[in-house]
């Protein structure tokens, strides 16, 4: 706000503020950076006098690199990055390695990325038209994951699917999703505890709702089990904090679950806890959503898409 009023004046209006997805080792150099699109009822003031706009342009928008940053290690810099130490110990840091200058920095990190992703076990997709199930503590992420993903199988490898809608002992809220199904032409139908979906040669996605009790889970399991659904898809916010995460998938894998979606993954700022993750849990990643609109297209390769992300090459 300060170099708003400053570059501006007092009257500026911020209109959209959003970071930058620079390479790793420029924000462990620079710092990291916004961008901030603002407003101006009038012409913009003239700037202060004693600095000029490309001199102020240039204090602002390109920090000089302190002689104290420069002279830390890799190590260091990936820890305040968000790094951990079982993340560093996973995929080596190499000793001595420094940022002076950034004189070989960006090969450095690309190797500790690339150490990263070896550690992940990503599984092979389902087949086309294969039974899948979604479920998440919250509902509107699950209906976006479930409807991008049911987009990519209608329109992109031309599944036939039907949606089974559970409920089991709460609430599970479906209008939306029985709009879109309506829209891109596949049935919604309502699950009957103790009768399975009629044949047919349509795939079935299970639309889950969450569970809490160990009656609840064991009753969704068994549900699960006795409809021969081996795909099972926990679906989390990117933006949650690492300990929410993590309890929510420890639970997901009581009920059986065998991979992670991940939505919002755009509006993500720490990808050091998605590695650390997706590396401690036996869930294997089935894409991230980085738009919310529920015909887009879904990306297949979430690791490197986590890798380019990190890298800010994406």
């Amino acid at each position: 706000m300060s170099v708003l009023e400053t570059r501006l004046g007092p009257e500026a209006r911020v209109l959209s503020v959003r970071p930058q997805h620079r390479p790793l080792w420029k924000r462990i150099l620079e710092g990291g950076r916004l961008e901030i699109v603002a407003e101006l009822p009038g012409p913009p003031p003239s700037p202060p006098s004693g600095h000029s706009s490309d001199a102020l342009a240039e204090t602002v928008i390109a920090p000089a690199v302190t002689g104290e940053a420069a002279r830390v290690d890799l190590r260091s810099a990936l820890q305040k990055a968000g790094f951990s130490e079982r993340l560093m110990f996973l995929s080596p840091v190499r000793e001595g390695a420094g940022v002076e200058a950034g004189k070989g920095l960006a090969d450095d990190v690309e190797a500790f990325v690339s150490g990263l992703r070896r550690q992940i076990e990503v599984r092979p997709l389902p087949k086309a038209g294969a039974p899948i199930a979604f479920v998440s503590d919250c509902h509107a992420d699950k209906n976006l994951a479930l409807s991008q993903w049911l987009s990519w199988e209608v329109f992109t490898r031309g599944s036939r699917y039907r949606v089974c809608h559970v409920e089991v002992g709460r609430p599970n809220p479906f209008l939306e999703l029985e709009v879109f199904c309506q829209a891109i032409g596949v049935e919604l139908m309502h699950y009957l505890p103790g009768k399975k979906p009629g044949p047919d040669r349509a795939g079935l996605c299970w639309d889950l709702p969450w569970a809490n009790g160990d009656s609840e889970i064991a009753e969704i399991s068994e549900t699960l089990d006795n409809n021969a659904v081996p795909t099972r898809v926990m679906v989390q916010n990117a933006c949650y904090e690492v300990e929410r995460l993590r309890s929510n998938l420890r639970l997901a894998q009581r009920i059986g679950a065998t991979h992670l979606v991940l939505t919002h993954f755009d509006q993500l700022r720490n990808v050091a806890k998605i590695w650390d993750m997706l590396i401690e849990s036996e869930l294997s990643p089935l894409f991230f959503s980085a738009n919310e609109s529920l015909l887009a297209t879904v990306r297949i390769d979430p690791v490197e898409q986590l890798a380019r992300r990190t890298l800010g090459s994406a």
